[in-house]
């Protein structure tokens, strides 16, 4: 799943393809938020990344989509 970390100050936000869920990303802000901690995302590649939970503006959590196959016609 695809997370967004809007960092304020910076141009871009940090975009991260996810290997855990929204609930499990959602879990792990909150652990950092009241920690003052960092929070720790790792992707699908076994990338992590590390943000430090004061300098978060926010998160946009992509949900989960299940692709269609087939045809349409």
């Amino acid at each position: 799943m695809e997370v967004k970390v809007y960092i304020p100050n910076i141009a871009r936000e940090v975009v991260i393809h996810a290997a855990a869920d929204a609930a499990e990303v959602e879990k792990l802000l909150n652990a950092a938020l009241a920690a003052d901690g960092v929070l720790k995302l790792a992707d699908e590649k076994g990338r992590i990344v590390l943000v430090p939970a004061r300098m978060i503006g926010y998160l946009d959590i992509d949900q989960e989509k299940s692709r269609k196959v087939g045809f349409s016609i």
